[in-house]
């Protein structure tokens, strides 16, 4: 054991085999520069992802299709852009009282509050709003902007 010791005391520390992986790794961990990833997601495909995950399966987001089968909630297409709208609960419809439906649920609906966090609910309303103009559409295409 003692001759393990003498043997690395005095010598540089890049220079003993075991350090040598462990250092390098350090060194370019340090020395690499922080780069985007090309796999990061979009906030608009993320809203997508969201709607399509969390809110697809109870509502229609573009269209009611037959093929599709019949959904328990109310149609979200044009849901911000209906006039004198109202929730369920009576309130009026904005990026306020959405926010608090989709968080605290209702008897239909379950509460996402412990599952979304403030930014994604946050895309979910502005996706429903239509503030992705390019994000998917509810079977997946593309939309196309209107002109």
């Amino acid at each position: 054991m003692s001759t393990i010791h003498s043997f690395h005391k005095g010598t540089p520390l890049w220079h003993r085999p075991r350090l040598l992986p462990i250092l390098a790794v350090l060194v370019a961990t340090f020395w690499a520069r922080p780069t985007q990833a090309a796999h990061e997601t979009t906030p608009e495909r993320e809203a997508w992802y969201l709607v399509k995950q969390r809110c697809y399966l109870c509502h229609f987001i573009d269209q009611q299709d037959v093929r599709w089968g019949a959904k328990w909630g109310p149609s979200l297409k044009g849901f911000f852009s209906k006039q004198d709208a109202k929730l369920l609960n009576g309130k009026p419809i904005n990026d306020q009282t959405v926010a608090e439906w989709i968080n605290e649920g209702s008897q239909n609906m379950p509460a996402f509050k412990n599952t979304l966090d403030a930014r994604q609910v946050g895309l979910i309303i502005t996706y429903l709003k239509g503030g992705f103009p390019n994000a998917p559409r509810q079977d997946g295409t593309s939309q196309q902007p209107t002109k």
